[in-house]
């Protein structure tokens, strides 16, 4: 792990405590819709070290790519990550 993830989780300890980050990473989140907002906020619970995401992709909205879940990989180290798709 780099030192910067390392630092990340340090912070992350300190405000959630021990308890509360291992129940960070025992957690899974689901998002449906990962347009503008639904993104941001799959970014946000990866820099937190989610155990599991489940990624729901409805109607039009296009299956994202491994590159467009680029950012996942460095801040979701090891965590479950699934990608649904409902078209219309």
């Amino acid at each position: 792990m780099s030192n910067s993830g390392s630092n990340e989780i340090d912070r992350s300890r300190q405000f959630f405590g021990a308890s509360g980050q291992e129940h960070l990473q025992a957690t899974t989140v689901g998002i449906v819709g990962i347009g503008g907002v639904g993104t941001h906020v799959v970014q946000q619970l990866a820099l937190l070290r989610i155990g599991g995401l489940v990624l729901v992709v409805t109607g039009r909205q296009t299956i994202p790519t491994g590159d467009e879940l680029a950012f996942l990989e460095a801040p979701f180290g090891g965590g479950v990550l699934r990608v649904l798709h409902f078209p219309e």
